[in-house]
């Protein structure tokens, strides 16, 4: 089963140089194990346990993307996302794309009042284990959030999210939806992919409406160094021989600390774009924050995630309810590069928290 490993976090309240994440109340260990139909057979002392995650845990045909929504299409990644249908294959606004070198003069810069602001974020309750498709997700239930602020704004302006035509430039507190990772990366610059590449998804409600801002981190193999973040994830993910069982969740201690500054690069500029979901449905809408610098991660690191994602699941034929079979996937789940066409990208920094 192809696994993006999610969990919650704690962003520390001194700044980016104290940031730290947490993990803490995950599930134990467990192990649902596929029937000779290779159905999953979730035990019944299994669903007790995550049932009050608020119906999160057996969502699984529920989008991943920040509360209920449309059933998932079954995708795997056999053509890397070219047989994927609906607006995946029509869209015009599709994401991944190929960025240019930061200092390309194809790129316009956004403005003071229009860059995103760093402040703190916090995870600390009722987190959950949910299963999907075609992943095993952590994340929580409760997620808070001070300072971590997008600009919201009237007009046509990339990197700040459309409000009303003349309403003036607001700070809104964005809200995590989760944190998962791809191998190899899906955005490419100057037509290069680097190794692995992190999402953090983040959503706002404006006027009534859910919009996501999506944060990408290219991780670049980088010999005699490692990523602090996922060598605490990695034994988590190692953990268990894929094809043997349906679906596997590994519980990671309280007391586990991840550092969420080797997550990130120490510079904060950035690639912005508008876009879509690089997963089924490819909803377009999405705003896109990429770095434009990379952190490293072991060979062995990327070796991980190349075998986490070496089986996929969808559900099983000939079965109408939530089911879900074990078939042979690929090493990779990246979705390729999609056609610019007539977007516009911009590049900024991350400031400091306003007054």
């Amino acid at each position: 089963m192809q696994r993006l490993w999610r969990v919650p976090f704690y962003w520390g309240q001194g700044g980016p140089a104290q940031v730290t994440l947490t993990v803490t109340n995950l599930l134990t260990t467990l192990r649902v194990q596929a029937g000779s139909d290779g159905n999953l057979q979730i035990p019944a002392a299994v669903k007790a346990n995550i049932s009050s995650g608020e119906g999160l845990c057996m969502e699984t045909t529920q989008s991943r993307y920040g509360g209920n929504g449309p059933a998932l299409p079954a995708f795997n990644y056999a053509s890397s996302g070219d047989d994927w249908t609906g607006e995946c294959k029509t869209g015009k606004q599709q994401s991944p794309i190929d960025l240019p070198e930061k200092d390309s003069s194809s790129l316009g810069g956004i403005p003071g009042n229009h860059l995103i602001r760093f402040g703190s974020v916090t995870a600390t309750s009722n987190a959950v284990l949910r299963l999907e498709i075609d992943e095993v997700e952590v994340l929580s239930a409760n997620w808070t959030t001070k300072d971590f602020l997008i600009p919201v704004c009237g007009g046509d302006n990339i990197g700040c999210l459309e409000s009303a035509p003349d309403a003036p430039v607001e700070y809104m507190n964005a809200s995590i939806v989760n944190l998962h990772f791809h191998a190899n990366s899906e955005h490419t610059r100057e037509g290069a992919l680097y190794g692995a590449e992190a999402h953090l998804v983040t959503k706002l409600m404006i006027n009534g409406q859910k919009r996501l801002v999506v944060f990408g981190t290219w991780m670049d193999v980088a010999k005699n160094q490692t990523n602090e973040l996922f060598k605490s994830l990695q034994p988590y993910i190692n953990d268990t021989n894929v094809a043997s069982v349906g679906a596997v969740c590994s519980a990671v201690p309280d007391d586990v600390v991840f550092n969420i500054e080797t997550l990130f690069p120490a510079s904060k500029s950035y690639y912005a774009y508008r876009g879509s979901l690089t997963t089924p449905p490819c909803t377009e809408g999405v705003t896109w924050i990429v770095f434009t610098k990379t952190v490293p991660m072991s060979t062995l690191q990327l070796k991980s995630l190349y075998k986490s994602n070496a089986y996929t699941s969808q559900p099983c034929a000939n079965v109408t309810t939530n089911s879900l079979c074990n078939v042979l996937g690929a090493r990779t789940n990246n979705r390729m590069m999609q056609p610019l066409n007539d977007r516009t990208i911009k590049i900024g920094n991350m400031g400091p928290t306003p007054n």
